[in-house]
């Protein structure tokens, strides 16, 4: 009996792991986890910033080209003026020459919305302005008649900054016969509100 128990001995060397280092075990893999899905949200936020980054850049490039080419057309003899609305953001309405059916030149707006050969409206106002539309602020061009009913309107951009910001959604400075036209739009992070700035000189 004594040699069947010497052999078989006590059981307190038996391999395997305590309920301890499981546990540690256990709250480490979790750290790790939540560790790895921080920096791959990280990752994405910065990746979705930049994208909207760069689609606010076209966005305002786009609009700036066709206000610029607007703008270049109308003249400073009471067909350009500007306007402050009341959230602070300012209003741009302005007319252009035209060429009616038989030759005749009169003051309009082109409204792209139409076939080529109905686009000049006699008479109208392109204007631009921000709106506020299902909670995000849009800048709009509009051609109006002379009533100042809308007949046409083209988004030109979203998420354009408050009246409030700095610089503001829609700005107009004059300079002489220069407009400098600045439009900003909201900031993808914490940096100053994204915008951008030209110059056009009216036609006389």
């Amino acid at each position: 009996m004594n040699a069947a128990l010497n052999v078989y001995g006590p059981r307190g060397g038996e391999r395997g792991f305590s309920m301890v280092e499981i546990a540690i075990a256990g709250a480490l893999s979790v750290l790790v986890c939540l560790a790895a899905v921080a920096m791959v949200s990280v990752s994405r936020n910065g990746h979705e910033r930049a994208i909207s980054a760069v689609r606010t850049t076209g966005q305002m490039r786009e609009s700036s080209l066709c206000m610029r080419e607007d703008i270049a057309q109308s003249s400073n003899a009471g067909r350009f003026l500007v306007t402050t609305a009341g959230d602070g953001n300012q209003v741009i309405r302005m007319q252009r020459p035209i060429t009616l059916p038989g030759g005749v030149t009169s003051w309009g707006a082109d409204d792209p919305s139409l076939p080529l050969e109905q686009r000049q409206r006699d008479g109208c106002w392109t204007t631009y302005e921000v709106v506020t539309r299902d909670a995000d602020r849009l800048l709009v061009r509009r051609v109006v008649d002379s009533l100042g009913a809308i007949v046409g309107e083209l988004v030109m951009a979203r998420g354009v900054a408050a009246g409030s910001a700095n610089p503001r959604g829609l700005r107009v400075d004059t300079i002489g016969m220069t407009r400098r036209i600045t439009i900003g739009c909201n900031s993808t992070s914490n940096q100053a509100t994204p915008s951008i700035s030209f110059d056009v000189v009216l036609r006389n």
